[in-house]
């Protein structure tokens, strides 16, 4: 396995192995992981943040995806995938046996209300870290305000809030 394989195996092992709450609450562990072990930049990240959330499937894949083509290939992507599977595939499988087993322990109950709120702040810190690398004109902020209301307040799919947003990223920025 060539460098950059073994890189993206290790660091999505890692994300895969610690980001509880899934794609969401990982987002900013992927940016910091793969910023820093790797040659993606923060502006490289957003877009595969962006594009990862404007697909089908998992953002942590997604991004892995992203990740492994830009970095070396269908290989590296292919690497980068399992590392990030392996970890939910074995992490899953106990923790079905535990909540079938002892979901009524307070304790049990407790962590999980615990991490709720946790999820949350990383969703938060996520925004905080890529506002600056996202938002770069008063057209992006626009575009994104535009956006959030229209799901907010016309219940617009968020699907259909990135569809949106791509054609008109298509009409302003060609």
């Amino acid at each position: 396995m060539t460098n950059i394989n073994w890189q993206l195996f290790i660091s999505f092992l890692k994300i895969g192995a610690i980001s509880f709450g899934g794609g969401p609450s990982a987002i900013a562990l992927m940016e910091k992981e793969l910023t820093d072990n790797t040659t993606l930049t923060e502006n490289d990240f957003s877009e595969a943040l962006a594009l990862g959330n404007s697909l089908p499937g998992p953002i942590i894949t997604n991004i892995a995806v992203y990740a492994g083509l830009k970095l070396g290939g269908t290989v590296a992507a292919a690497v980068a995938v399992l590392g990030a599977v392996l970890p939910s595939v074995f992490i899953m499988g106990g923790g079905v046996f535990l909540l079938m087993n002892y979901q009524d322990l307070p304790l049990l109950k407790a962590a999980l209300k615990a991490l709720k709120p946790t999820a949350v702040a990383l969703l938060a810190f996520t925004i905080y870290k890529l506002f600056p690398a996202s938002f770069t004109t008063s057209t992006d902020v626009l575009i994104g305000v535009v956006a959030l209301l229209f799901m907010i307040f016309l219940k617009v799919h968020p699907a259909l809030a990135i569809a949106l947003s791509g054609l008109a990223g298509m009409l302003i920025y060609r």
